[in-house]
């Protein structure tokens, strides 16, 4: 079921606000949540999800991905080095065009400002947001009388203008690092693939920089 950018929103929000939400005891599953760079489950599925969604990888690649993709001590490996390459490259291009997209970056400023606001007020409980759906958030904050609430939520739509703009900016927002580094099984062992290819660790590096720097958001017109 695809995700919206909502659901993403409100997921990050959480994460940033409250403890660990997730499993108590991860150690467990190895494949569900691994430390970045490396593959997991969650990683792979909303990557491959929002690609697909997004329009930027066919289902045919999406297939030869999955068959190159194997299980080694508990962690996900990729056989051929050239397919973990690939799988940089099109994480650099879903950063780009996805994780920092000047839209998306807006909305995440937008939207974490208006839960902020609405926890502050008591509008909301951190446990609603936990269990509620996209709709169930969206429909509550739409119905609450409070002109300030009405104002931000007016100022979320898709027609939004907004832009790069280091020199003149309205906010800066630095989230949080998001690269991968597959691990690839060699005659050596399995290895990070940035340890023996240096295009791919040069897209990592670059990666990290643009994480570092954040981004500078200029509002055209909300």
């Amino acid at each position: 079921m695809k995700k919206n950018r909502l659901g993403r929103l409100v997921t990050s929000f959480l994460k940033e606000t409250t403890t660990d939400l997730a499993l108590d005891n991860l150690e467990q599953y190895q494949l569900l949540e691994q430390p970045s760079p490396h593959l997991c489950a969650n990683r792979i599925d909303y990557f491959l999800r929002d690609m697909r969604t997004y329009g930027y990888m066919r289902e045919e690649e999406v297939a030869l991905f999955l068959n190159d993709l194997s299980v080694v001590d508990g962690r996900f490996v990729l056989q051929p080095e050239d397919v973990a390459l690939w799988y940089i490259q099109k994480y650099q291009e879903y950063v780009d065009a996805v994780l920092l997209n000047p839209k998306n970056i807006y909305s995440a400023w937008k939207m974490t400002a208006i839960l902020r606001y609405a926890l502050d007020s008591d509008f909301v409980t951190m446990e609603f947001l936990e269990i509620s759906t996209d709709a169930e958030v969206m429909e509550k904050l739409s119905g609450i009388s409070d002109a300030k609430l009405q104002k931000q939520l007016a100022a979320l739509h898709t027609k939004v203008e907004v832009e790069l703009n280091e020199q003149n900016y309205d906010f800066h927002m630095r989230g949080k690092t998001r690269v991968v580094d597959p691990l690839v099984q060699t005659i050596n062992g399995v290895v990070p693939i940035s340890t023996i290819n240096e295009k791919a660790k040069s897209s990592i590096k670059t990666l990290q920089k643009k994480y570092e720097n954040g981004s500078f958001i200029r509002v055209i017109h909300v």
